[in-house]
């Protein structure tokens, strides 16, 4: 893909028609993870703020923010039991930089992900449960 961003002339962009698109309000955003991934509410919630802080941020600058797909990515992760840091961390700041300064200053400096752990506390899978385990009396 192209790495140098070279402006439109005026005369080219008046060819087109511009529409501005904003992220959504928190509570939309976290509606929106919620009922794409059947994540915990309180998840989504610190992941929307985790999003906010980052768009935020102007001292990196990143050509690009988090958007809501990446949040969505992020959800389904936690979702099926990766652990919560480990799903933010490759799900949303992979994504954002390829510069290993810029990527732990995500974990240190600003500690935006430690916002979404208490800590690493994702449900274990259970998909292969012994059929013995079950017969056993309790």
């Amino acid at each position: 893909y192209q790495r140098g961003f070279k402006e439109l002339k005026p005369s080219t962009r008046q060819r087109f028609v511009a529409i501005s698109f904003d992220y959504p309000e928190e509570k939309i955003e976290q509606e929106i993870l919620i009922n794409e991934t059947g994540v915990d509410p309180a998840i989504a919630k610190k992941l929307v703020t985790i999003a906010s802080k980052i768009r935020n941020l102007t001292e990196l600058g990143l050509t690009e923010t988090v958007s809501t797909r990446l949040l969505v990515d992020a959800s389904k992760l936690i979702h099926s039991g990766l652990p919560n840091r480990l799903s933010v961390h490759v799900a949303v700041v992979e994504p954002l930089t390829d510069d290993n300064e810029v990527s732990k200053s995500y974990k240190s400096e600003h500690g935006l992900i430690k916002m979404i752990s208490k800590p690493d506390s994702a449900k274990p899978l259970n998909r292969h449960r012994n059929s013995r385990d079950s017969m056993k009396p309790n």
